[in-house]
């Protein structure tokens, strides 16, 4: 028997194939603008719908199961892009695209915190949200907060409205240096 232990665990959406020439374009701005910026892979780039945390073998399955008999009857939940946001302004280390709280993904994600909560703690407020990049020394946020006006304004152009079918359970292997991996993937009909 394989032991699975992962770190990170979630539930989430990858970015959508449709929009990853826009979120390099973005990420490409925000590089310009702010050399320091971390950008986050864009073959990670996801929404979180819910953080699991470290999860052993016997939770993973468990979940697993749970996923697949409570999302198949669960619209798919539509993704809009409403513009580029820091989570906090005065201290900007989080740039990200903020998403609207569309009544299908607010209904996705209040169903996934009451099937998993006993997995891990529900967040205080689902904010809906693909990472670009964080900015984690002095000088890039210092760049961020004098760039603000210029960030807010990136992507302003662009419009980015789609229906997801499918959700993953994601997570890290740290007997395997940290590789990301997906457990699962499911369809939503």
């Amino acid at each position: 028997m394989i032991h699975i232990h992962m770190e990170k665990c979630y539930v989430g959406i990858k970015l959508p194939q449709s929009f990853r020439d826009d979120y390099l374009e973005i990420q490409a701005e925000i590089k310009h603008l702010i050399p320091g910026a971390e950008l986050d892979d864009p073959d990670w780039a996801h929404v979180t719908l819910f953080y699991l945390g470290t999860q052993s073998d016997p939770h993973l399955t468990e979940i697993s199961q749970t996923l697949s008999s409570n999302l198949k009857y669960l619209k798919p939940p539509e993704i809009k892009f409403l513009g580029i946001d820091f989570f906090v302004p005065q201290d900007p280390k989080v740039i990200f695209l903020k998403l609207e709280q569309t009544p299908t993904l607010m209904e996705l994600n209040q169903k996934l915190v009451k099937i998993l909560s006993e997995y891990n703690f529900p967040e205080n407020s689902f904010v809906p949200h693909i990472t670009i990049a964080r900015t984690r020394d002095n000088d890039s946020i210092r760049l961020a907060r004098i760039n603000e006006d210029i960030i807010y304004k990136i992507g302003s152009n662009i419009n980015f409205d789609t229906t997801i079918n499918e959700i993953e359970l994601r997570g890290r292997d740290p007997d395997k240096n940290y590789n990301r991996f997906i457990f699962q993937k499911f369809i939503l009909s």
